[in-house]
């Protein structure tokens, strides 16, 4: 285990102390003290790893992302970060409206290190294919506008299953390069080993 592996699980472990509530991290409810280190102190560490085990045959920078946004901003911000896209699609419920700010927050940072995407919000009900396919389509058809050749990605990681189901068909539907980030579970951790994140992509039949 190298020494950026040993940092992530030290933080990981921290992190599970304070949400466990068996200390603090500033002001707020425990809940709130965990995302806030989480944020601050450990996804810059898992998210700079994601990236560094990035497989070749993925762009980065990319065009364009799109991405199913849930109750876990993490996600779609590990994504963003391994995949740099230019253009980076949030196909989101009305209920995950926590996470959307989250991650422009994260996006706006002064620190952030490269060129911030340009964000553009597609709120759905998260069962109606129609809606989530309609959305995607016109996002796609403005990014191969300027480039026909445009890389773009459909992260299928967040959000509902059902929305993940119609990311598959619209993949097959309009030649997409479906994406997910894999995680190994950590029993010791009880979760997903935080560092252990992959962007795999999936292949569409």
């Amino acid at each position: 285990m190298n020494e950026l592996h040993e940092q992530i699980r030290t933080l990981a472990a921290e992190w599970l102390e304070i949400a466990a509530g068996r200390r603090g991290f500033g002001s707020g409810t425990t809940a709130e003290q965990a995302m806030r280190f989480q944020l601050e102190r450990l996804l810059p560490l898992t998210t700079k790893l994601c990236r560094n085990s990035l497989s070749s045959d993925l762009r980065s920078p990319a065009d364009g992302l799109a991405s199913l946004v849930g109750m876990s901003p993490q996600t779609t911000i590990t994504m963003a970060e391994a995949l740099r896209p230019r253009s980076l699609l949030l196909v989101t419920s009305e209920n995950a409206s926590d996470s959307i700010r989250v991650i422009r927050a994260w996006f706006d940072r002064s620190d952030l290190g490269w060129h911030p995407p340009i964000i553009a919000i597609q709120k759905v009900p998260p069962t109606d294919s129609n809606a989530i396919a309609h959305g995607v389509r016109n996002w796609i058809s403005e990014q191969r506008a300027s480039d026909p050749q445009a890389t773009l990605y459909f992260d299928a990681t967040g959000g509902k299953k059902s929305m993940s189901v119609v990311a598959g068909m619209l993949a097959v539907q309009l030649n997409l390069d479906v994406v997910y980030l894999d995680t190994e579970f950590d029993a010791s951790l009880r979760m997903p080993r935080p560092g252990s994140e992959v962007v795999v992509r999936v292949p569409v039949p």
